[in-house]
């Protein structure tokens, strides 16, 4: 989103996602997702 709060922009569906963490160059957002048994890196 900008700096206003406009422009959002959805990053996931609405599983358990948690602990999200920016890429080092602040571009990109890495999280953890679990859909029932599964986990995953998104």
């Amino acid at each position: 989103m900008d700096a206003d709060g406009t422009n959002l922009t959805k990053l996931a569906q609405k599983h358990k996602n948690r602990n999200p963490i920016w890429s080092p160059d602040g571009k990109k957002i890495a999280f953890s997702t679990g859909r029932g048994d599964n986990s995953e890196i998104m």
